[in-house]
């Protein structure tokens, strides 16, 4: 089987890697052998399934949910045959505030400087939607700046705060808070509440404590999460298998990556799995845990 992936630099491609491990440890029980394919991502995944070029893939759920509902941009036929596994590492829309910016709430960004990634990505896309959803877009000065740049100008006073929806612990993040101790900031707001319960892509996340430097308690947000996908073309018994490896092999999975150590059977197997229909296959598995 191969399982698409993004390109290396993200973290989509170690996690598909270690699932291949998990499943590849089983291969004598299960005659199952699993191989990574770097793809463009969660778009392309979804395209390469269609084409039956791909058995399985991860993606993130409001790819998923939008190809199952037929609500692409490109507006494909609804994907009807396209089936959840198990959930991966959530992508946790942070709020990342200078430490002298006076930024300790969500609501405290009205006036404020802030930089939600480059325009015409699906970053700027997440972070002007919270925006919109708290009413507090025309309050804000809105910057445009590449990822790679938002530490920096947190650091140097370009800008007071910036919006990333990243799987955590993330390199960037940790860079303005080493360098000039940013700070985290809870994201918990009604309009927050409303967006989860209306878009079942979303899902409540927390960043723990621990996980950089500032961040002492955790930190609640919400955001996407990343999904194993295959289609009804994958047997019921391959797919039985494929999941009942990874959670059998789950101590081995989250030591081999920072962004997979945090997850667990519970945060798998919960409600974003409802982004599109679950295979049978992974029902049988779930039900014999007692989980569904």
């Amino acid at each position: 089987m191969v399982i698409g992936a993004a390109p290396v630099a993200g973290t989509f491609y170690p996690a598909a890697g270690a699932l291949c491990r998990e499943v590849n440890h089983r291969q004598a029980v299960s005659g199952l052998r699993c191989l990574v394919e770097e793809t463009e991502g969660s778009a392309d995944n979804l395209q390469r399934l269609r084409e039956g070029k791909l058995e399985l893939a991860v993606v993130q759920s409001d790819w998923a949910f939008h190809a199952a509902a037929g609500s692409t941009i490109e507006r494909q036929p609804p994907f009807v045959e396209l089936r959840s596994l198990l959930l991966l590492q959530p992508q946790v829309m942070t709020l990342v505030a200078g430490a002298k910016s006076g930024v300790l709430a969500i609501t405290d960004l009205a006036g404020k400087r802030v930089s939600i990634g480059p325009a015409g990505s699906g970053i700027n896309d997440a972070g002007r939607s919270l925006l919109q959803a708290l009413g507090i877009e025309s309050a804000v000065t809105l910057l445009e700046l590449p990822v790679e740049q938002q530490a920096q100008a947190i650091c140097g006073g370009q800008i007071d705060a910036f919006l990333l929806p990243v799987a955590h612990p993330n390199g960037a993040i940790a860079e303005a808070v080493d360098l000039c101790g940013a700070i985290l900031v809870d994201l918990q707001d009604e309009a927050i509440d409303r967006m989860v319960t209306t878009w079942p892509y979303l899902v409540k996340a927390t960043i723990p404590a621990g996980a950089y430097a500032s961040t002492g308690n955790d930190v609640a947000g919400y955001g996407l999460v990343s999904t194993l996908v295959a289609t009804t073309a994958l047997s019921d018994e391959a797919a039985y298998q494929i999941v009942k490896a990874v959670y059998e092999g789950l101590d081995d999975l989250k030591a081999q990556h920072p962004t997979l150590a945090l997850l667990s059977a519970q945060t798998m197997s919960g409600p974003g799995l409802a982004t599109v229909p679950l295979h049978p296959g992974a029902l049988r598995y779930y039900q014999e845990r007692g989980w569904r």
